[in-house]
């Protein structure tokens, strides 16, 4: 019997070390869950994408129609997808929930854009824009959002027309030289690439975070508008050589600095103290000099107590489903080994 109740304490010590072992691994999970990119969760494959545009600039004039496409690779449904186009940090077109919404479009776009959407079924979108001006000419983004997933690509239009500041006696050749002239300016205007981490940045929740990207070639952006986003929140605005923080998202608010140590040669890092689990996500660096705009984009993960607020439902019913399955073994066990306890005692008293 004492072997017995040994070999049952024994048994029933292993279980409960298994079900203790389990809490910790799926604390671990959940900590991994938290840790994949936003939407991404262990054990899950979220279907990634591609957003691809024209790669040459689009040419439109003024008066005119233009159509700038982008596609998704590989083909993907995106009926259900958020879909915005932005010029600059302008919201151009806004398509979300299956529908145009347009409360908060530039008032310098309303009446005038439609989303071609013939082809949503297989990820290809058309924005459409009438009536050009000389102010729609510039940098576009074409933004697809899955809910778990996020892309964009960026677009070129220029815009041509006939000058009014010719005068009637004017040549149509001097016109079209003064156009030409323009056009080059812009063109000849020094680009540049925003280079960020090639590797996913960690941080842990309560201390502080350095996010650093830098221009290529070497620039001096002490006079460019520096803006960091979180999806479509600005977490901190540089602007006219000063920190900005008017349109600063209000969960970031009080939390950032840019480091400009070696903002004349180009590099910036963005500092955040006492992170938080929702800080973790997709950010973007984006440069403008006026003449040109460019960003990099990179991951945050985020560890430490809280995060596993950002488990799925899913992988709470999975741990409840093992603690029960575990739960029944002990208790089976339990049950077992009463049952062969008391047949090994009756079988004694019988010899």
């Amino acid at each position: 019997m004492e072997i017995v109740s040994s070999s049952g304490s024994f048994l029933s010590s292993f279980l409960i070390f298994l079900l203790l072992e389990k809490h910790t691994l799926a604390s671990g999970r959940s900590i991994y869950f938290s840790l994949a990119p936003k939407g991404l969760s262990s054990g899950l494959s979220v279907e990634q994408f591609s957003v691809i545009g024209p790669t040459e600039p689009i040419r439109a004039w003024v008066g005119r129609t233009a159509d700038l496409p982008c596609y998704l690779s590989p083909q993907k449904n995106a009926q259900s997808m958020k879909v915005i186009w932005f010029q600059s940090l302008e919201i151009v077109h806004h398509y979300e929930d299956g529908q145009d919404k347009f409360d908060n479009q530039s008032p310098k776009f309303q009446g005038r854009t439609e989303l071609v959407k013939d082809a949503i079924s297989r990820g290809n979108v058309t924005l459409r824009i009438w009536n050009i001006t000389a102010a729609d000419k510039g940098h576009y983004k074409c933004h697809f959002d899955d809910g778990l997933y996020q892309e964009e690509a960026g677009i070129e239009l220029l815009v041509s027309g006939i000058m009014e500041i010719v005068s009637s006696s004017g040549s149509f050749l001097s016109s079209l030289l003064i156009i030409h002239l323009l056009e080059t300016h812009t063109l000849a205007s020094e680009q540049f690439s925003v280079i960020g981490p090639t590797e996913r940045i960690r941080a842990w929740v309560g201390r502080t975070a350095d996010l650093p990207c830098y221009l290529s070639p070497q620039k001096n952006a002490q006079a460019m508008k520096v803006i960091w986003f979180q999806s479509l929140e600005i977490v901190h605005h540089y602007e006219d050589g000063q920190d900005k923080f008017d349109d600063q998202s209000p969960k970031f608010q009080g939390r950032t600095e840019l480091v400009k140590d070696a903002i004349t040669r180009g590099n910036v890092t963005l500092r955040i103290w006492n992170i938080t689990a929702s800080d973790q996500g997709h950010y973007k660096c984006h440069f403008d000099d006026g003449l040109y705009q460019e960003e990099a984009g990179f991951e945050l993960f985020v560890s430490g107590e809280g995060t596993e607020q950002q488990i799925h439902w899913w992988s709470i019913v999975i741990d409840i489903f093992i603690d029960l399955l575990i739960l029944t073994v002990i208790i089976f066990a339990i049950l077992f080994l009463l049952y062969a306890g008391t047949y090994t005692g009756e079988g004694g008293g019988g010899a």
